[in-house]
């Protein structure tokens, strides 16, 4: 978006940015969901590249 606003694409225009969205409550998981989340990633990584070397 900055490029946007940077190039003038955005000039004058109104803009809804919603989300606002912080990472804060990752701050509160336990080794173990880590470690899930990091099989999950993995798994989902290793079934993406199978899929692209097919």
């Amino acid at each position: 978006m900055a490029t946007m606003f940077r190039d003038g694409l955005l000039k004058g225009k109104r803009i809804l940015v919603t989300g606002g969205g912080n990472f804060s409550r990752l701050s509160k998981l336990s080794d173990e969901e880590w470690n899930d989340m990091r099989e999950m990633i993995r798994s989902a990584n290793d079934k993406d590249k199978a899929q692209r070397s097919v």
